[in-house]
């Protein structure tokens, strides 16, 4: 791991998928990472998102900042991934959404789930 990140939430179970919520600072800027481990069926493929809330501006962050995190999520990933997913092959990219916040102060996550179309 790069930096120390703090758990601050961990839930989920197989049929509805698995949610990972991480902080650290970095230079006095927090950085949040919510990992989203999406149900898997018997027919798919796992299928990993994940989604960088960083404090500050776009070019307050390096690139190798943002790599290192996301070598951090990368890590995280591979370490419980046998946990998160019935059927396990390898996995081999995770899709990323990046957002540069202003300021961040007592995040909450609340839950994630599906939606299913009237």
């Amino acid at each position: 791991m790069n930096y120390t990140w703090e758990l601050i939430k961990e839930y989920g179970q197989y049929e509805f998928g698995f949610v990972d919520v991480y902080k650290t600072t970095i230079k006095d800027k927090n950085a949040f990472v919510i990992i989203n481990y999406l149900p898997q069926f018997e027919d798919k493929d796992q299928k990993v998102i994940s989604t960088l809330l960083l404090e500050g501006e776009k070019n307050n962050w390096t690139e190798g900042q943002l790599k290192s995190i996301l070598f951090d999520c990368q890590n995280r990933i591979e370490s419980v991934s046998n946990f998160k997913f019935r059927i396990f092959n390898k996995l081999e990219y995770m899709t990323i959404q990046t957002f540069f916040i202003k300021e961040i102060q007592n995040l909450e996550f609340g839950s994630s789930g599906d939606f299913t179309f009237i």
